[in-house]
C-alpha cells in the first residue's frame, strides 16, 4: 500500500542524489521533483486517512512515464507500482 509509495519516493531521491544517468537520459530532475511532490501528497492523504473517491485518485504520472518512457525502466515500474497502490486503496 503505501510502502510502494515511500519506496517510489526513495528511488527518486536517490536517482536525484546520485544524477542517475540512466534515468536522467528519460527525464529531468525537475519531473522528477514533480513526481515526488504527487507521492508524497498521496502519503499525507493516505496518514490524515483522507482518500479521494477511487475515481479521483490518479496522479497522472502513470500516464506520461507509460507515454515517455522505455517499458524496462527500473524506476518508472517502481513508481507505477506505488500510484497503482494508492489507486488500489
Amino acid at each position: 500500500m503505501h510502502r510502494e509509495i515511500i519506496r517510489a519516493i526513495e528511488c527518486i531521491n536517490e536517482a536525484i542524489k546520485l544524477a542517475d544517468a540512466n534515468v536522467l537520459a528519460l527525464t529531468t530532475v525537475s519531473q522528477l521533483e514533480h513526481f515526488k511532490q504527487k507521492l508524497e501528497v498521496a502519503l499525507d492523504l493516505i496518514a490524515q486517512n483522507d482518500l479521494p473517491e477511487k475515481q479521483n485518485r490518479d496522479l497522472g504520472i502513470s500516464r506520461v512515464i507509460v507515454d515517455q518512457w522505455p517499458y524496462d525502466s527500473k524506476l518508472g515500474v517502481i513508481i507505477v507500482e506505488a500510484e497503482q497502490a494508492f489507486k488500489g486503496l
